[in-house]
């Protein structure tokens, strides 16, 4: 039976603890989304609507001012950062994202990709929190 609370599993009787390296499950993941479209509450992601968004906000007033090409297209040595992983699932992104699809730049599909956005933000703030109880 799963319970929320229980920290490890057993094999041959020994108990395995669970240990998350949760900056390289972020990075993964990000790779993971840029490379295929993801199925997620059974809806399509696409990083094209990422893609999108970027281009179309390149203004005077940026909705994500902090997003950038390298966010966008990283280099071999810039997959390996985390900042980079962590501003794409951002608050920032995906209010940005919001904007746009209530403005009709980006179109309703992208909704999909907004919720994924704002759940592996919320899941990111929740692995790597270092206290019980307390995240943004």
């Amino acid at each position: 039976m799963y319970h929320v609370n229980v920290r490890f599993f057993f094999v041959n009787g020994r108990k395995i603890f669970y240990v998350f390296d949760v900056p390289h499950l972020l990075k993964s993941t990000r790779n993971i989304f840029f490379k295929y479209q993801l199925t997620f509450l059974n809806s399509t992601t696409s990083k094209k609507h990422l893609v999108d968004f970027f281009e179309s906000d390149q203004g005077l007033n940026r909705l994500a001012p902090k997003l950038t090409e390298v966010h966008i297209n990283p280099g071999p040595f810039q997959k390996m950062k985390v900042k980079l992983a962590n501003k794409i699932f951002s608050k920032t992104v995906a209010a940005g994202m919001k904007c746009c699809v209530q403005g009709g730049t980006l179109p309703s599909t992208a909704n999909a990709t907004i919720t994924f956005i704002e759940h592996m933000d919320k899941l990111f703030d929740l692995l790597n929190s270092k206290k019980k109880g307390i995240w943004k």
